[in-house]
């Protein structure tokens, strides 16, 4: 089984997870390099190969999730055999964002995970970052998150990797990136008569 291959099945079993549904994450294969990005439906900037809207996974997880969630945002990239993904959510009700952690660390928990997690709050919003490796078939990969809770909003960004050096930095660089819009205005769909 190609690195490829493997790396994606782990980011759609990470994303099922996280989302709590059945959805899978299709990302095609970028070769572009990291550039800063605005995604106004996400309301996020971030430096990654250029992110594309994955519509058929919104569509998944707001139909999985449609009693928990008004609106989903979800955007990912398969590049240099790293899986990049940006999550953005309105939750319908006040949430623990602990709980989006714990998912991650129980997904990858039979695999060697060894991890490090650390969260801070400024204002109204929380921030819950989390480092780690696991190993699948005798190779080592890293896992870089960021969880970002701000009033019934969630951000979540995360890439999976095969680590190297490289790589790993790469990853620290896209978390590293990562700025929330401070005004959020969610354009609601015109109703249909």
């Amino acid at each position: 089984m190609s690195s490829r291959t493997l790396i994606w099945i782990l980011v759609a079993v990470l994303a099922a997870v996280l989302i709590a549904s059945n959805a899978r994450m299709q990302f095609k294969s970028a070769k572009n390099n990291a550039k800063e990005q605005h995604i106004e439906a996400a309301f996020i900037t971030v430096t990654a190969p250029l992110l594309e809207n994955k519509s058929l996974s919104e569509k998944n997880i707001k139909e999985s999730l449609k009693d928990s969630i008004s609106y989903v945002s979800v955007y990912g990239v398969f590049s240099q055999k790293a899986e990049y993904s940006v999550i953005f959510t309105r939750h319908t009700k006040d949430f623990e964002i602990n709980n989006l952690a714990d998912s991650l660390i129980s997904l990858f928990s039979g695999n060697n995970f060894a991890y490090e997690i650390a969260g801070e709050e400024t204002g109204s919003q929380e921030n819950l970052s989390l480092t780690g490796t696991f190993e699948h078939s005798r190779q080592k990969f890293g896992v870089e998150a960021l969880y970002v809770k701000r009033d019934l909003y969630s951000w979540q960004i995360f890439t999976v990797f095969p680590f190297t050096d490289k790589a790993f930095s790469s990853a620290k660089d896209f978390i590293a990136s990562v700025k929330t819009d401070a005004e959020i205005k969610i354009k609601e769909p015109a109703l249909e008569k």
